[in-house]
């Protein structure tokens, strides 16, 4: 409801805004609502021509419709916002679409964020079953005779607490088993060995992963730098077989490697946006160190960058950087406008490291890149202490858990296909009507 054209203003014609189910003659009605940020959380060149409009004004306006013309019994806004719950004080998009609702809406079906949600806000129920298949919400609705409103119940059922007592679908088996088959010589094809595994826990900080994707895209684009989103590496790796379909697990997406000429302060400044973001996983990085303190406003939180080799960056000097094609066009919010000599090398990230680290393997030897608190080298460019090991660089503070404690690490299993789909669009959700 909330996607239209920026040239007129108008909804697109590929979306209905509303949808009206009825069931034994009980009359729902259904809102559809993408995230604003979706602008910025897909490839901007994709969305150019579209405007994501403020949810709480469409709700608004779309309610009154279902509940005076459309004479609904109960309104459902079926979005794609988030929901954290956040230890009993929930935030996110959806808890302000339900606080900016007047009246008229009865339920809020979440996403976007991965979490498990089950609250009520303003007097609105709001659920969301987490990602992947890992929940299962439900809403249940029961009404009188004449079809007024009784309760609203709600549940969020941990599907991942239950995996092995849940009953296999033959058919869906039969269909998975299929794409195996036909897949299988591709996806099992042996890249290399890994000699450690590499997390990925890109919504707390750097991880080990992110730095070695970032250090072969750099590696692949002989630049000085590079900067990837978190977002863009979706799971961690485990000690063992590297295969194919690990590649295409942690990389689903066919982004291409962007290199340009940027400037040292707006470097500083591409990298802070991706420290402890709000909205979207921490960038991830190699070829510099970064120091930054945690308590200080964001766009002001990096204090020190050095080369590896200790040398300060230089505000006002050009440096080559590489970048993926989702970021070189805004993804995420990064602005890369100032840069000079962008170039599509039409290398595609996944086939490029795919190539490196079957012919080379998995550089392991990295260390800290990311340091909360102060840059200590001395004049010489030398760091005093030891390297701190696997502690890249994380938020203490945040409270996020976008897997639960239940990440699939990719290579455990050569079977499995890769786990290529997007976040936050698997979420499952069951709606009964019942009348009394």
């Amino acid at each position: 409801a909330n996607i239209v054209y920026k040239n007129t203003g108008l909804p697109v014609e590929w979306a209905k805004p509303y949808l009206v189910t009825e069931v034994d003659g009980v009359k729902i009605g259904l809102i559809g609502i993408a995230t604003p940020e979706t602008a910025i959380k897909t490839t901007p060149a994709n969305v150019a021509d579209l405007d994501f409009t403020d949810p709480i004004a469409v709700v608004n306006k779309y309610k009154d419709i279902l509940r005076n013309e459309e004479k609904v019994d109960a309104v459902v806004v079926l979005s794609h916002l988030g929901a954290n719950e956040n230890k009993g004080n929930p935030k996110g998009e959806a808890i302000d679409l339900a606080n900016g609702i007047k009246d008229g809406v009865d339920a809020i079906i979440a996403a976007h964020d991965h979490q498990f949600t089950n609250v009520e806000v303003n007097g609105i129920k709001i659920v969301q079953a987490g990602y992947n298949g890992r929940g299962l919400g439900s809403i249940i609705f029961n009404f009188d005779s004449s079809n007024n409103l009784l309760e609203i119940v709600t549940k969020v059922d941990l599907l991942y607490e239950k995996v092995n007592d849940l009953k296999v679908d033959e058919t869906v088996k039969a269909m998975v088993n299929g794409y195996k088959e036909s897949l299988a010589d591709i996806l099992n094809e042996k890249v290399t060995d890994l000699s450690m595994d590499l997390d990925n826990d890109k919504n707390n900080g750097l991880t080990s992963l992110g730095i070695v994707v970032a250090e072969t895209m750099r590696k692949l684009a002989e630049a000085d730098i590079a900067i990837t989103n978190g977002g863009g590496i979706r799971e961690p790796l485990t000690k063992g077989d590297l295969t194919v379909g690990d590649l295409y697990t942690i990389l689903p997406f066919d982004n291409t490697l962007y290199t340009m000429d940027l400037k040292g302060a707006d470097i500083i400044k591409a990298l802070e946006h991706g420290i402890m973001p709000e909205s979207f996983g921490w960038g991830q990085f190699s070829g510099v160190k970064v120091w930054y303190d945690e308590a200080a406003e964001a766009g002001s939180r990096i204090t020190s960058v050095r080369f590896m080799d200790g040398t300060l960056l230089d505000k006002d000097a050009y440096y080559k950087v590489v970048v993926n094609d989702f970021m070189a066009s805004g993804g995420d919010g990064y602005d890369f406008s100032n840069a000079k000599n962008m170039y599509d090398t039409n290398i595609v990230m996944r086939e490029g490291i795919r190539n490196d680290w079957k012919a080379n393997g998995v550089n392991t030897d990295f260390e800290n890149l990311l340091i909360m608190g102060k840059d200590d080298t001395n004049e010489n460019g030398e760091e005093p202490g030891t390297n701190p090991g696997t502690d890249l660089g994380t938020n203490p503070d945040s409270d996020t858990d976008t897997d639960t404690g239940t990440v699939t690490k990719p290579n455990k299993d050569k079977t499995n296909l890769p786990n290529t789909g997007e976040e936050g669009f698997k979420v499952f959700l069951v709606i009964a009507l019942i009348s009394l």
